[in-house]
């Protein structure tokens, strides 16, 4: 950016575009005071070679950016600045060396100038329109100015802080009042310019967060960026930080009321959020004992006005459920329970004279004062009591940011007015420096400060608060709900009764803030139909919108699941495609493995009959040989008998003389030999022989391993042969014939 110094460039414009720069940088790795270095480029580039002083560069920096930077605070800053290359260190000696500008080549753009440029365009077009119909000028420098201020702020404490007009507006001409202080009236007159800007920006943020979720990122990282300066520098490198245990946080009532969930969703989830970061680093959570009653008499008036039906606001519309309402009379009833449940502690405020030395009662009047004109001088006081006991607790002890925990006592307020009327006046007083922890921290800062030391939800934590605090300042305010009843009533009593059904409604009634800017002045008899018709207009606008919405995401669902389904059906198509084809091939893989299994039964056929012929072989070898073995038994039988038959028959015959005589019956005796040899054997000895038989066939079998075999044939002695039974199959012996 070539022209960042140029005299004409607004300081608010840089500071937004430092801002959304930073935001971006904290997405990344690395410590967040890392991530401001980049910003510093246009300095370092207009002084290269220079010697660079931290009180010189600190103005340097609130010139160009509006960022407020305490010299002790740039100490921490320069290594990272080194390391970023826009500083050199110059070393001397070894004890003495100065820094120098380092020769800086490219520009800081993340974000353009183009970017601020078209939020404020849109947010100029966003109030123009509203600001001619309540009959006000369009100075688009101021517009520009104040949006880009309360974006760096998000307080929105002018519309909280402007004065209740119910009364006066409904006062007749008769009554007798006594005139306010110039002071009163100046301070009234500045607040209510401011509440309208307020109103305008906070209604700017709501409709982008709606209808815009680009425009909105940028919004909130713009917002996020401006958390972070506040607290990064300001705040001395704390080095590792873990515990909180001796500080007590105390929380004011509006907070309290978030942390109960008695107010709006975006308050109470925010409220937790803190809650849970401060409980995991074991910071005391307390409430000062008046906290605690202005929280029951708020709780009980918004309870009895929503009975009455004139209530409003997030916690009278949420009354609109039986459970809420059920809850918060819960809570009404047994608030200590409640807060013990959210491990919130009461306190006292000190009373002792000793504590009252460090902060008087004419010091702690002259505060209330220093606060302005609040409508509720209750709350005024109550605020006012607060940051005295915190510094009446504190007695006297000042502590630097840096070492948080002991600072031991710092009051929580949504009331960000209350924060920095405190610093100023502390400061007067010389009870409070720069860089010290103050007696009250803004839910902001808090929220910012909790970020810079341990991390975790800081853009949850910043979307929640920007949101929470835009819904507060376009809460319906009692004195304009007052007046359009009124004027409606006097026109219709049924637009009367609209009306006030209507502001049961967020939307509507933050419509209602929009078209009148929150100032119950700018409405009257005659245009209060006219805005009634508006927020109607804008409630059905928005319905459409809703509706079309709807209907384009239900069209957009729609598509998307054509498409699916489309997909789908070509995914199940090419399965199918590649399911037949695997299939074809799984067929053709069966067929091939079908034909091999065939091939094998045939060769294991083939085998099986060889091993069936070679086992029926050895076994019929047994066999004869078996036979062979009966055979000689028989022969040597037949030997035998015929041998002693002759022999008996020879001795017998040795008296005869006749040759031929003993020859013959030699003969007779041989041939009766030889028959006795074939037949008296078989029938005198067989059963015998033939298990002598049997016995030798078993014997071979043995010798032959074949005994298991051989009961898979049946054997015929008079062919020789062996049988395979019909009922028998031969087990494949791999060992078979070795």
């Amino acid at each position: 950016m070539s022209d960042l110094f140029s005299e004409n460039k607004s300081r608010l414009d840089r500071s937004l575009i430092a801002y959304a720069f930073l935001a971006q940088a904290t997405r990344g790795e690395g410590d967040l005071f890392s991530g401001l270095a980049p910003i510093f480029k246009p300095i370092a580039k207009i002084h290269a070679g220079k010697t660079f002083d931290a009180d010189e560069f600190s103005k340097l920096v609130d010139k160009l950016y509006g960022l407020k930077v305490h010299p002790w605070a740039v100490d921490d800053l320069v290594p990272r600045l080194e390391n970023a290359g826009l500083l050199l260190r110059i070393q001397h000696s070894e004890e003495m060396h100065e820094y120098v500008y380092a020769e800086i080549t490219d520009e800081f753009d993340a974000v353009t100038e183009n970017d601020i440029k078209y939020v404020i365009q849109q947010f100029v077009e966003f109030a123009t329109p509203i600001l001619q119909q309540n009959r006000l000028p369009v100075d688009k420098i101021a517009l520009e100015e104040g949006f880009l201020s309360q974006l760096i702020d998000m307080s929105f404490v002018s519309i909280l802080l402007k004065p209740d007009r119910t009364k006066e507006d409904t006062r007749g001409s008769g009554t007798i009042t006594l005139k306010k202080p110039k002071e009163q009236t100046d301070w009234e007159e500045d607040i209510s310019t401011r509440a309208k800007v307020d109103v305008l920006c906070a209604s700017f943020i709501v409709d982008v967060h709606h209808n815009h979720q680009k425009l909105y990122d940028l919004i909130m990282r713009i917002a996020t960026g401006a958390i972070l300066s506040e607290v990064i520098l300001n705040l001395q490198d704390p080095g590792e930080t873990g515990s909180l245990k001796g500080l007590n946080v105390i929380l004011d009532t509006p907070f309290l009321m978030s942390v109960l969930n008695l107010s709006s969703e975006e308050a109470h989830t925010f409220a937790l959020d803190i809650c849970d970061q401060l409980h995991e680093k074991e910071a005391p959570l307390l409430a000062f004992e008046h906290s605690i009653d202005e929280l029951k008499d708020n709780l009980n008036a918004v309870i009895n006005k929503t009975k009455d039906n004139m209530g409003f606001g997030a916690t009278a519309r949420r009354l609109k459920n039986s459970t809420f309402t059920t809850y918060a009379n819960s809570v009404l009833k047994h608030t200590d329970t409640a807060l013990k449940q959210n491990n919130i502690r009461q306190i006292a405020v000190p009373r002792s004279n000793t504590s009252f030395q460090y902060f008087t009662d004419a010091d702690q009047a002259e505060f209330q004062r220093s606060l302005g004109f609040y409508y509720n001088r209750k709350a005024q006081e109550r605020d006012a009591e607060s940051i005295a006991a915190v510094v009446r607790l504190k007695r006297g002890r000042q502590t630097k940011m840096g070492r948080l925990p002991a600072a031991e006592y710092v009051f929580i307020t949504e009331n960000a007015w209350v924060a920095t009327q405190a610093e100023i006046f502390l400061k007067r007083r010389k009870l409070f420096n720069d860089g010290e922890v103050p007696p009250a921290l803004s839910e902001k800062y808090l929220a910012g400060l909790l970020w810079v030391l341990y991390g975790g939800k800081g853009h949850e934590l910043t979307r929640h608060l920007l949101l929470a605090n835009c819904a507060a300042a376009l809460e319906p305010r009692s004195d304009v709900i007052v007046q359009m009843h009124r004027f409606l009533s006097q026109v219709d009593d049924k637009q009367a009764e609209l009306f006030s059904a209507l502001m049961t409604e967020e939307r509507a009634g933050q419509y209602a803030m929009q078209l009148t800017l929150g100032d119950s002045s700018f409405i009257t008899k005659e245009n209060a139909p006219i805005v009634l018709e508006q927020i109607k207009k804008s409630l059905i606008e928005k319905h459409e919108t809703d509706k079309k919405s709807e209907i384009r995401s239900i069209q957009q669902a729609h598509e998307t699941e054509l498409d699916r389904k489309e997909e789908v059906s070509e995914l199940l198509r090419q399965k199918l495609l590649d399911a037949d084809a695997e299939s074809l091939q799984t067929r053709n893989e069966l067929d091939e493995t079908k034909e091999r299994i065939e091939q094998i039964e045939a060769a294991l056929k083939v085998e099986k009959r060889a091993r069936i012929d070679e086992k029926k072989r050895l076994v019929e070898k047994c066999v004869k040989m078996a036979v062979k073995y009966e055979k000689r038994i028989y022969v040597g039988i037949g030997l035998t008998i015929a041998t002693i038959s002759g022999l008996i028959t020879w001795f017998e015959l040795l008296s005869s003389q006749l040759l031929w005589i003993k020859a013959t019956a030699v003969a007779v005796i041989a041939l009766v030999a030889i028959l006795t040899f074939w037949k008296v054997p078989e029938y005198v000895l067989s059963d015998s022989i033939h298990n002598l038989r049997n016995k030798k066939y078993k014997e071979n079998l043995e010798d032959l391993n074949l005994h298991t075999d051989a009961e898979l044939f049946s054997i015929d002695w008079n062919s020789h042969r062996a049988l395979l039974k019909e009922d028998k199959d031969i087990p494949f012996d791999k060992n078979f014939g070795k």
